[in-house]
């Protein structure tokens, strides 16, 4: 989304501001599901906002280090993506309106809906999913399981 603090609606950040199928916008948010100070923001142009302050992640020279920043936020809805993929077959709309319709009311934050690891003996074979700390969320009646 940006960290420069600004409503990405009416001050565009890019490439978040694309109104695009294939740009999630992600807004950093605190470890208390708030806004990072930093973090731009926008109804209608930040599509929802993930972990993104105090992140403990790779540094140079083989050492980690907290980095805060949306680019901290981001690797966890591409993440959450990543596992929805390897589960079962979404085109990229359908891939987007899963990730947003997983997002907790109020708060923006995004809850990865994940496949349990076993699956349903049920003939269609569609995963089931669950968030973590939020209820069951479908999916998309479109979806097919990978073979």
């Amino acid at each position: 989304a940006g960290t420069n603090g600004l409503p990405n609606d009416r001050c565009p950040t890019y490439p978040a501001s694309y109104n695009a199928t294939n740009v999630v916008a992600v807004a950093a948010t605190t470890s208390t599901d708030t806004r990072a100070y930093f973090s731009n923001y926008g109804a209608q142009s930040v599509h929802l906002g993930a972990p993104g302050v105090n992140i403990l992640s790779t540094n140079r020279d083989n050492a980690y280090g907290s980095s805060s920043g949306t680019s901290m936020a981001a690797p966890h809805v591409s993440g959450a993506g990543a596992l929805l993929l390897s589960h079962c077959l979404l085109d990229t709309a359908q891939l987007k309106a899963t990730l947003l319709d997983s997002v907790r009311r109020g708060g923006g934050r995004a809850d990865a809906p994940l496949n349990q690891a076993r699956r349903s003996p049920a003939p269609d074979r569609t995963p089931r999913t669950r968030r973590i700390l939020a209820p069951p969320i479908p999916m998309p009646s479109t979806a097919r399981p990978r073979q």
